[in-house]
Order: C-alpha cells, then sequence, then structure tokens
C-alpha cells in the first residue's frame, strides 16, 4: 500500500460504502483488504484465549481479524495507516514527519453516517 494508501478491512458493505464515499470527499485513499479466514491460525495461542503477534507475512490480515474478535458481530472498521503515517518528504498537503492520516477520513465517515441516520 505504500504511503498513498491505508489498508481497510470492513465486516458490513453499507458502512464500506460509506467508508469509500468519505474516502473520495477527503482525498485520503483506502485499500479494501480482505478478513481472510485462512490467516486466524495466526492468532492462535497455546496458553490464551487469542494472541496479538506480528507475523511476518498478512500481519495487516492477522490484525485485523484480532479485533474482530471484539466486536460481537456488530459492523466495523479497521484502518491500518501504518505506511502512511509518516511522510518521507514533503508534499502539496503535509510536511515530512507525521502525515495525520485518516483525520480527514474519519470526519467525512462520521458525518456521511451522521447524516444517513
Amino acid at each position: 500500500m505504500g504511503s498513498a494508501y491505508a489498508g481497510a478491512f470492513c465486516n458490513d458493505e453499507d458502512l464500506f460504502h460509506i467508508l469509500s464515499q468519505s474516502s473520495l470527499e477527503s482525498g485520503e485513499n483506502i485499500w479494501r483488504l480482505p478478513l481472510a479466514e485462512e490467516y486466524k491460525i495466526h492468532n492462535r495461542s497455546e496458553i490464551a484465549h487469542i494472541r496479538n503477534l506480528g507475523q511476518k507475512t498478512a500481519g495487516a490480515i492477522s490484525a485485523a481479524l484480532f479485533l474482530q474478535e471484539f466486536t460481537a458481530g456488530r459492523p466495523w472498521i479497521h484502518l491500518d495507516i501504518a505506511g502512511a503515517a509518516r511522510g518521507e518528504k514533503e508534499t502539496d498537503l503535509c510536511p515530512a514527519g507525521p502525515t495525520g492520516v485518516g483525520t480527514s477520513l474519519l470526519y467525512h465517515l462520521a458525518k456521511n453516517i451522521l447524516q444517513k441516520n
């Protein structure tokens, strides 16, 4: 995903549609990633109910599957902003350093959810 996209995980199509609309409005790019059940194996633990330890592969997916365990089936979104959270060089929108990625996106998401209800 690099620095131009935040990974987006969502278990609800209607909510993801609102997130996509919010992405367009905010100018903050998202890339939908799968909640691939076959990676749940990364969260298995011999001593605890579940674990959240980074893996060499599918770390973002494993993290989203970990978070899903605590949602009780409710609609949810997880944004993986690690790659976009810090800019190496200045852009038209942001100086080098922390980018604040997701701030405008979440503002538009909240606004759009409130307008829908």
